[in-house]
Order: C-alpha cells, then structure tokens, then sequence
C-alpha cells in the first residue's frame, strides 16, 4: 500500500510494453517457466542429423571473432541441435513468425527473420551459399535484410521462407539458426517532469521557458543481464575466477552487504 502511494504522490512513470494476441501465446509457451516439449526437428520421416566435426574452413573465411563451441550452451535450444527451439515449433505447426517484416513465402507461409552462426567468421563462399540455398526457395533480395555481421560470426536476414530453414542448417559451418527476437517499446510514455522540492541547481526560469522534451526520443537497448557472466555466477570479490559455486560462502546466513571500510 505504502508503495503503491508513493507511485501515485511522486508521479513515477511505469513502463508498458505490449505485442498483439497473435505474436503472445506463442512465445511465452516457449520461454515461459514451464515450456512445452520442443518437437523433434524431422527431415522426411527420420530426426534430422549433421556432421558437427568442422574439421575443414573455406579458404575465403577468417578466424571466428566469438570462443568456439558458445552455441552449445544457447538458451533456445533445449536438444542442442544448433537449430532454435522456437523455429523448430514453427516447423512443426506448432506456432508461426513473430518476425514484424514478415511476408508470405513461396511456401504460403509467413517467412522468418533469422540469424545464421558459424563456427567461423563467413567468407564469400559461405554468403554465397546462404544466398544459393535462400534463392532456391523463393527469397528475393529486393526489399530484404541480408547482413553480414561484423564482430559476430554470423548472417542476420529477413524474408526467409519456413521451408528453407533445414537447408541452411545443413549448410557447411553453420553452428547455430537462429530466430531474431522482436524488440517492443518499454518506458516509452514520459509524464511530464516533477519538482518534489526547491533546488539550487535548477533554475526556476529554466522551466518557465515551456521545455518538456515532447517529440524527442532516447532509445535504450538492454540485452538483459548475463547470469552467467563471471561477475555474476558467485559471491567472490575475485572476478576473473569464475570457479565458485554460488554458495561458496563460510555462513550461510549471510543474504548480502556492503564493505564500506575503504570508504
């Protein structure tokens, strides 16, 4: 109640984000607590497989700019198939594109946007094969996104038919499919600023001139915080270690704190 009071006096602005019914259901089945089952990812009658040794490079690639094997460990694939959990729904029926370009493909179905990994930094000849494989099934560059990425080892696109996706996952090098996620809007809608209390740095003639930022926009693109992260995974002051367990500490009593004996 206290809190809830306190929003109301000071005016704090809360933030709204909202994506239509259609793009909803699906997409928190899928990272939801408690997600379905993900189908199998079927080529023909049989589970798809692929030859994961890697062992040669095309002369045209450059060394990979992420730490090989990080696709292993990717939040959106539960078999670890190098094939998102969220495509392989869509594969499966189960679900159709969030993507917000999305056309209909050669295939009548909304197409994808995806991003394409690689174990290693993709030449000419790996571009030229994802466009072969693209084209074969009816993807047009005209109107298109096909980008390669720079400090990433992959291919970022749009426009790209359902019935494709297994071929470019067969593709030589490629480690990961990956489906974009959709960015919505979040803290969009400002209120108007609020003095709580008289302020020697703030002028008051500064705000008799009208001045409230409306037509402005500052955009902000949080990726959300790597768990993880070695600064994150224990308690210990030592962040290079990355060895402890969470609970690694001597009193387990101890919830958090501050030492504040260099201040």
């Amino acid at each position: 109640m206290l809190v809830a009071l306190l929003v109301f006096l000071l005016d704090v602005p809360i933030g709204s984000a909202y994506i239509s019914d259609a793009q909803d259901a699906p997409l928190e089945e899928v990272i939801g607590e408690n997600p379905p089952s993900i189908p199998p990812l079927v080529c023909g009658e049989h589970v798809c497989n692929k030859d994961w040794s890697l062992e040669h490079t095309p002369v045209d690639s450059t060394p990979p700019a992420m730490e090989f094997g990080w696709w292993e460990d990717f939040w959106s694939d539960s078999d670890s198939n190098g094939f998102d959990d969220r495509l392989q729904m869509i594969l499966a029926g189960e679900r159709e594109s969030v993507s917000l370009t999305s056309i209909i493909g050669s295939d009548g179905r909304p197409t994808v946007a995806i991003i394409v990994h690689y174990a290693w930094h993709p030449g000419p000849t790996d571009i030229e094969s994802l466009r072969s494989t693209i084209e074969a099934h009816g993807w047009k560059s005209n109107g298109s996104w096909f980008m390669v990425m720079d400090h990433l080892d992959a291919i970022v696109l749009d426009h790209v038919p359902v019935i494709s996706l297994i071929d470019i996952w067969k593709l030589e090098g490629v480690v990961l499919v990956e489906e974009q996620n959709v960015i919505v809007p979040f803290l969009d809608k400002a209120t108007k600023g609020s003095k709580v209390r008289t302020s020697g740095v703030y002028d008051e003639a500064l705000r008799d001139l009208g001045y409230h930022g409306s037509g402005k926009v500052i955009a902000i693109l949080d990726t959300g915080v790597d768990n993880e992260h070695f600064s994150l995974d224990d308690f210990s002051d030592n962040n290079r270690d990355n060895t402890n367990d969470p609970d690694d500490l001597e009193d387990p009593k101890w919830v958090g704190g501050c030492d504040s004996t260099g201040v």
